[in-house]
């Protein structure tokens, strides 16, 4: 995993670090027209990074999945394992994502969809990366760096474990780091990529619904962009 981000060359690509839908804008009404704002922490990274919002929910978000039809590719995968339903939040809005690759305008404009389904801002994404980095097509290649992208954000945000357990039962931000490591680990295994690690996420995930009975809650019941309360 390490390795793969840390050497992505062709999917090496300028990027503003941090392409969740709240640093897009669009225009009211008309043609989306989007802009990426926040460059606060850009720079050269590996493209897939940028991918990973529309696979795994950022901070504000409990889910950024939409339902797919059955046989679609992650349908099953992204939800991870399923608890009794809660109602968490709110339906959200949903908000455009891009980067620029090395080889040119990389990008993609709508909701997140789920793994690989046709026609998602996922694929989109996808396609408009080969556009510019050919090897992006490779399905090997791409899962690799996609599921190693998704499996390290979600590494990242487990870092806030020791906060999230001290506070008391019903806070949100529990339910969302479960939905975090189950969507980092369905990605992943729906491109059969780092299943160790994988496996290792959604068995945390499990545990902490166990621990957590509060964060016990359906993730295939919410609407994508369902806003973390």
């Amino acid at each position: 995993m390490l390795a793969e981000l840390a050497e992505p060359g062709p999917f090496l690509a300028f990027s503003n670090n941090d392409p969740e839908a709240n640093n897009v804008l669009v225009q009211p009404s008309g043609p989306a027209d989007p802009r990426l704002i926040d460059f606060e922490f850009a720079g050269f990274t590996h493209a897939l990074n940028d991918a990973v919002c529309l696979h795994v929910p950022g901070p504000a978000w409990m889910s950024v999945r939409m339902a797919t039809s059955a046989g679609s590719a992650g349908s099953a995968e992204s939800a991870g394992s399923a608890g009794s339903a809660r109602s968490v939040g709110s339906v959200g809005s949903a908000g455009s994502v891009g980067s620029v690759g090395s080889a040119g305008s990389v990008g993609s404009v709508g909701s997140a969809g789920s793994v690989g389904s046709a026609g998602s801002p996922a694929e989109a994404y996808r396609r408009a990366l080969a556009a510019g980095v050919p090897q992006a097509e490779d399905d090997l290649r791409y899962g690799v760096a996609l599921g190693a992208a998704c499996l390290a954000y979600a590494l990242v945000r487990l870092s806030r474990l020791p906060t999230l357990d001290a506070r008391p039962a019903g806070d949100a931000s529990r339910a969302q780091l479960v939905s975090t490591l189950e969507a980092a680990a369905g990605t992943a295994a729906s491109h059969r990529a780092l299943p160790q690690l994988a496996g290792w996420c959604r068995r945390l995930a499990g545990a902490l619904r166990r621990r957590w009975p509060d964060a016990d809650v359906d993730v295939t019941a919410l609407a994508p962009y369902t806003p973390r309360h």
